[in-house]
């Protein structure tokens, strides 16, 4: 039996107890929900959009969406001799776009299950005069099946048309009898751009229950080094989070949605508040190319454009990350925070915000806390590298290159968060950089695993002296636990805790390791290369392939699926099924097509380098004969079906991203849906035969021929870029 589906504004809640802002503490300055509804969105909604330094003990603020461009253009008013007057325009101007009017939901379908007591209602504001027009550019069905399988889209299926390379995208069937279904649509539009909001009952509302569980969106305060330098106060500067919501299949798995670039918080810097569409695509795009490869991550669901902006509504567990704790125990040479040029705000400790903070994430992100009174800061340490580790041998192990690893880019739950100037190797280049500010290359490819090791080395000392506390008590430190402590038992208590770093770097890299070896050799290469048995001697197979890779300028990800057609004995046209061009079935052609990437003046001696690593592969591949033999005859029909489906024969490379962001920016809104469409059903289908793969050039439709180019090397001027 299918689980009933909701549209967004009634979508199941978790218990109250399960909230993120009723187990973490508010910004002080509207603590409550009706605090803020009541204070902020009706007398002071500058609260929620000036940048300021919240208060140390604050996890979060309390913040609605607002998609406008920054700076705002504020009427100027008259002079008078009243010194507030022109504070009071602000107010009042800024009051004009909050979610003041409370809208109806969409209807139910008739198999949805009716709540009885539904705390979240609809709002939006009563101005129209500066509604932007919205639309929906792109939905993840994986993502949706996968996260949010109770989700009613409603016909967006259909307003989003053909997925389609070479489609003109005019033509756009909408469902003229589904009025559910509009409606639906609809408020998911409305919601996930920001134009509506998802609250409980304003106190001022007729039956109004003080004592009801209340809800009201936040972003998320945080801090953290960037570059390897503090930064004092970072927090989500254009992300709110606006719902949460179990999966039907799992209650105890909570999903957060979140908009990123949906308007300015409390965290805001200069350019921050509204998203530019090549960033939201790009984070739209990879995050969903990331998942389909077996890599965790954060996932996006829906893309919609405003004016010449975008909103990605993203999905995840938890969006905390390593500066959440690091936000709450700033670095002793770092007291002093310049927020900006004309302010200073002194940051100090906050040890009963950092019990709080860590009991939520022990609990109920990472659940690893099985007993109630059981230490817990060093498990979650421990608990964050592992996580971690697996997640950077999945970036190794397929060539990504996350470019921005600042501590409050980390997730706690060992998630790629935070989709920024990454990439994904093409031309192999173990050095490579790929954020073009990063002129130390301090996060270049070969360094992440190590650049980790410093992040959970930053939370761990963070997370020192409460570790220290818990080993001398032999317990989970208590509430105030710190508040008689003076600096000396606090040092002590400092130094049991950081005394753990060798063995949680060790840790970190066995586990890194491991993973990487089962990952990133014994699955993604020695699978990946069609090897059924583990051998010493293949560590030294690939790392002579990497060599070859390396030291000629060998494109990573179609080596690895041109491999798929090496057949030890004999190579035929047939068997090279994707060089159309193919004249004989000779060694000289099979190498020619690896050597695409290669320079002129360097293919003889990448030739050489071929031939000698394929005799050894050879050698290898025939040694496992019989293992293939057990499950089919044709063993060198099955091997290769084997390695394709670990092989992507698509990549989000960076030429590909620039061409769908600048079909999405500059032509028509139906072509830039059916494009966008397209190249997410590629990264959610990666190993899929796109282009038509193992036909020739003359057999192929013209959808399949830019498919074709789309899974290409392209410009070689963008390698490497």
């Amino acid at each position: 039996m299918l689980s009933p589906r909701y549209p967004i504004a009634s979508l199941p809640l978790p218990p109250p107890s399960k909230f993120l802002t009723t187990a973490l503490t508010g910004d002080p300055a509207h603590p409550s929900v009706a605090e803020f509804q009541s204070r902020t969105l009706n007398a002071q909604p500058s609260l929620q959009r000036r940048a300021r330094v919240l208060a140390q003990s604050a996890h979060f603020s309390y913040t609605t969406p607002l998609p406008l461009p920054f700076p705002y253009r504020i009427p100027q008013t008259e002079a008078s001799g009243d010194p507030g007057a022109s504070a009071r325009a602000i107010e009042e101007w800024l009051k004009k776009f909050e979610p003041l009017v409370e809208r109806p939901l969409a209807p139910l379908r008739s198999d949805a299950l009716l709540r009885s007591t539904s705390i979240v209602r609809k709002f939006s504001s009563d101005d129209n005069e500066h509604v932007r027009e919205r639309h929906l550019l792109s939905l993840s069905f994986s993502c949706l099946n996968d996260c949010l399988p109770a989700l009613d889209v409603g016909d967006a299926l259909d307003v989003l048309g053909t997925a389609s390379l070479t489609a003109s995208g005019d033509s756009i069937k909408v469902l003229e009898d589904s009025p559910t279904g509009e409606a639906a649509r609809e408020e998911l539009v409305d919601v996930l751009s920001g134009h509506s909001a998802l609250m409980s009952q304003f106190p001022s509302s007729e039956g109004y229950n003080p004592t009801a569980p209340t809800y009201a969106p936040w972003s998320l305060r945080y801090s953290g080094h960037q570059f390897g330098t503090w930064a004092g106060q970072l927090g989500d500067g254009r992300a709110i989070s606006i719902l949460e919501t179990p999966h039907p299949g799992d209650p105890e798995l909570i999903y957060e949605i979140q908009l990123k670039g949906a308007g300015r918080t409390p965290f805001s810097r200069n350019a921050d508040g509204l998203a530019a569409m090549r960033s939201s695509i790009r984070e739209f795009l990879g995050a969903e190319a990331l998942n389909a490869l077996g890599i965790p991550t954060s996932r996006s669901f829906k893309s919609r454009r405003i004016g010449t902006a975008a909103i990605v509504a993203r999905v995840s567990p938890t969006f905390l990350r390593i500066g959440s704790f690091e936000s709450l125990n700033p670095p002793e040479s770092s007291i002093i925070y310049l927020f900006s040029a004309s302010a200073q705000q002194r940051q100090e400790q906050d040890w009963e915000a950092m019990r709080i903070l860590g009991e939520w994430v022990t609990r109920h992100v990472l659940k690893i806390q099985d007993q109630p009174d059981a230490p817990w800061g060093l498990r979650l340490v421990m608990e964050v590298a592992r996580r971690n580790a697996i997640m950077v041998a999945g970036w190794q192990a397929y060539g990504f290159m996350h470019g921005v690893m600042n501590t409050d880019n980390v997730s706690i739950a060992g998630l790629t968060l935070d989709y920024g100037p990454y990439a994904f190797m093409d031309v192999y280049d173990y050095g490579q950089i790929c954020n073009h500010i990063d002129d130390e290359g301090r996060y270049a490819f070969k360094f992440q695993p190590t650049v980790m090791i410093w992040a959970v080395r930053a939370l761990l000392r963070s997370l020192g002296p409460l570790i220290g506390a818990e080993e001398q008590y032999g317990h989970a430190v208590k509430p105030n636990w710190a508040v008689n402590a003076d600096v000396e038992q606090m040092s002590i208590w400092r130094e049991g805790g950081e005394k753990h770093g060798d063995a949680i770097d060790k840790e970190l890299m066995r586990v890194f390791e491991n993973h990487y070896w089962d990952l990133c050799e014994r699955h993604a290469l020695v699978q990946r290369l069609g090897l059924k048995k583990e051998k010493p001697e293949d560590k030294s197979l690939i790392q002579g392939l990497l060599n070859v890779l390396q030291g000629h300028d060998v494109d990573f990800h179609r080596t690895f699926r041109h491999l798929s057609y090496f057949h030890p004995t004999t190579l035929s046209s047939q068997e090279i099924k994707e060089a159309a061009n193919t004249a004989s079935g000779t060694t000289s052609d099979f190498i020619a097509r690896l050597n695409e990437s290669v320079a002129p003046s360097r293919q003889s001696a990448a030739s050489r380098d071929w031939q000698s690593w394929l005799a050894e592969y050879a050698t290898r591949i025939e040694e496992e004969k019989s293992f293939w033999n057990e499950s089919s005859p044709d063993w060198l029909q099955a091997r290769e079906e084997s390695m394709k489906a670990v092989n992507p024969r698509f990549i989000l490379r960076q030429r590909v991203l620039d061409e769908v962001i600048k079909i999405c920016e500059n032509e028509p809104l139906g072509r830039g849906r059916s494009v966008l469409n397209k190249v997410l059903e590629m990264c959610t289908h990666p190993y899929r035969p796109w282009g038509g793969e193992g036909r020739s050039w003359e057999e192929l439709t013209v959808e399949e021929r830019e498919e074709r180019r789309f899974c290409g090397l392209g410009d070689k001027a963008m390698f490497g870029f």
